[in-house]
């Protein structure tokens, strides 16, 4: 479970934090602060609907290769509202 979790993390997160890390490295600041901000609007997309793990089990399922399965109680699955709100939050920032 936790290698599910970590793999998803890695999976909607690698790619851009290395691009911010690149971009700064190369001195691209500009660049680099508009990916930030696109980043920072997926965080509060979290916040926002106070998803947590549930984010991270219902992301998985927006990639390839990845399966973030039903959740066990005591949790319960995102309501459509929520899960809406964070799929549009990835769209809108160009993750999907």
């Amino acid at each position: 479970m936790l290698g599910n979790k970590i793999k998803a993390r890695l999976c909607t997160c690698t790619a851009p934090m290395y691009l911010l890390y690149s971009t700064l490295e190369q001195g691209k600041l500009d660049e680099a602060m508009k990916l930030e901000h696109r980043l920072m609007n997926i965080n509060m997309a979290v916040a926002k609907y106070n998803t947590g793990i549930l984010f991270v089990k219902s992301a998985m399922d927006w990639f390839p290769g990845y399966y973030g399965g039903p959740t066990r109680k005591p949790l319960l699955p995102l309501d459509k509202k929520s899960l809406d709100g964070l799929k549009k939050a990835f769209v809108d920032n160009g993750f999907l």
